[in-house]
C-alpha cells in the first residue's frame, strides 16, 4: 500500500514585508504554517495536539487520540517546505547552485564521488546527493554530521548501511531552481503538492 506524503510548499517572497527581516519569517513559519497544515492534512485543531522532541530534537505531533504524525521542515533561499505523514520522514531542500567540489570528498562515499564524477551536470546531481543525505539525518533525528554523512550511501533511490537499505529516497525538482528530497520507510510513496500563501 502506497504511503502519502504530503509537501506543504510557501514561496517566502509572498510573505516578507519591510518590517520584517527573512530570519524572523524563517524562524517563525512554523508558528505561520503549522496549524493550518495540521488542520488540513489532519484534521487536528491548534488546541487538539502536542509537539513533543525526540532526545535528539526531532519534533513529532502527538493528538488525544493517541495517534502519531510526523512532520519535518526545511528551507533554503525563498523556498519553505513541509512534509507530513504517518511514518517517519526527513525532508530537504536546496537551491541548485554550483555545487562544492571542496566538500565532496569530506562528506560523500566514494561511490558517491565516482557518480559525481561521471555526471554531465555536477551541480544538479551533486544536490541531489546532498539534499538525500540531509533528508536522511533528519529522518534519523540525529543531527547532520561528517562522519554520519560518509558512512551511509546514496545509490538510486536508497540509503545504504554496508548494502543494507536503511532508508528509501524521493527526490524531484519543485521548480528549476530547487531540488527536494524525502526520507522514509516506504519505497512506496504517492506526493501531494499543497502551496501556501
Amino acid at each position: 500500500m502506497s504511503e502519502k506524503i504530503a509537501l506543504y510548499i510557501a514561496d517566502l517572497r509572498d510573505i516578507l514585508t519591510k518590517n520584517k527581516k527573512r530570519s524572523e519569517i524563517t524562524n517563525r513559519t512554523k508558528e505561520l504554517f503549522l496549524p493550518q497544515i495540521l488542520k488540513k492534512q489532519f484534521s487536528l485543531e491548534e488546541d487538539k495536539f502536542e509537539i513533543i522532541n525526540s532526545e535528539h530534537g526531532k519534533p513529532l505531533i502527538i493528538s488525544p487520540n493517541g495517534h502519531d504524525f510526523h512532520f519535518n521542515i526545511s528551507h533554503s533561499g525563498d523556498m519553505w517546505i513541509c512534509a507530513t505523514a504517518r511514518c517517519n520522514i526527513g525532508i530537504d531542500i536546496e537551491k541548485i547552485k554550483i555545487g562544492r567540489k571542496s566538500i565532496v570528498e569530506y562528506y560523500f562515499t566514494k561511490e558517491e564521488q565516482n557518480n559525481l564524477a561521471q555526471s554531465d551536470n555536477f551541480d544538479k546531481s551533486f544536490f541531489e546527493i546532498w539534499t538525500a543525505k540531509e533528508a536522511f539525518a533528519k529522518f534519523l533525528g540525529s543531527g547532520i554530521s561528517a562522519t554520519l554523512l560518509r558512512q551511509y550511501t546514496v545509490s538510486g533511490e536508497a540509503i545504504l548501511y554496508e548494502k543494507n537499505v536503511e532508508a528509501y529516497i524521493h527526490s524531484g525538482m519543485l521548480n528549476e531552481e530547487y531540488i527536494y528530497s524525502i526520507a522514509c520507510n516506504s519505497e512506496d510513496i504517492t506526493i501531494e503538492l499543497h502551496f501556501l500563501t
